[in-house]
C-alpha cells in the first residue's frame, strides 16, 4: 500500500517539476488567469444576483405595504361563489338601448 501511494506520489511530483522547470513565469501566468476569471465571474454572478433579489425583495415591501394600507377595508375573500347557470342577457340589453336611446335620441 505504501509502495502504490508512494508510486503515485513519484508521478504527481515528477509532473510538477517537469511544469515548473519549463516556462514557470508563463505556467504561473496561466494559473492566475485562471484565478481571475474565477474570481470576476464569481463577482459579476454575485453582483446580479443581489440585484435581482434587492427587486423581488422591494417589490415585495411595496406589496405588503398596498395591503397594510388596505387591511381595514372590507374583502370578499370570504365569500363563496356560485356560478349561475341560467344567466339572462336579454333584459340587460333591453335596459341598455333604453338608457342608450334616452341618452342619445332624446329630442
Amino acid at each position: 500500500m505504501t509502495k502504490t501511494h508512494s508510486v503515485r506520489q513519484n508521478h504527481k511530483i515528477k509532473f510538477l517539476r517537469y511544469i515548473l522547470r519549463r516556462k514557470q513565469c508563463a505556467t504561473l501566468a496561466l494559473i492566475e488567469v485562471a484565478l481571475f476569471v474565477m474570481l470576476s465571474s464569481f463577482c459579476i454572478g454575485a453582483y446580479f444576483g443581489y440585484t435581482i433579489f434587492n427587486d423581488q425583495r422591494i417589490e415585495i415591501d411595496n406589496e405588503n405595504a398596498v395591503i397594510d394600507r388596505y387591511a381595514e377595508n372590507i374583502t370578499f375573500a370570504h365569500c363563496k361563489f356560485i356560478e349561475v347557470t341560467d344567466f339572462n342577457t336579454w333584459t340587460c340589453a333591453k335596459l341598455n338601448l333604453y338608457f342608450f336611446k334616452l341618452t342619445c335620441f332624446c329630442t
